[in-house]
């Protein structure tokens, strides 16, 4: 049986999530780009118009649609820890 997610039991309102910033090495980039394949909501493009799906590269992720670009991302989305949790959780 699916469990129903409950992000506030993790994600407090004051809480930070830790971030790593660009330039993003190869593992990494290798960890970002699986989870955009996942079945976690993908990092999206924040310009104007536009919310294509982002890449992760060395440099940082880039919006394939418009050029948009990003220098970071939540840590745990870069280093394979997402994983553990892929697929055991029903975000509702």
């Amino acid at each position: 049986m699916t469990k129903k997610f409950d992000a506030s039991k993790i994600v407090k309102p004051d809480m930070e999530i830790p971030r790593v910033n660009v330039p993003f090495n190869d593992e990494q980039v290798k960890s970002l780009n699986a989870y955009q394949k996942s079945t976690y909501h993908p990092y999206t493009c924040g310009g104007k118009n536009c919310r294509g799906i982002l890449v992760a590269t060395t440099n940082g992720w880039v919006c394939n649609n418009c050029g948009y670009l990003q220098d970071w991302a939540h840590t745990f989305s870069a280093d394979w820890s997402w994983k553990k949790y892929e697929g055991r959780f029903l975000l509702t």
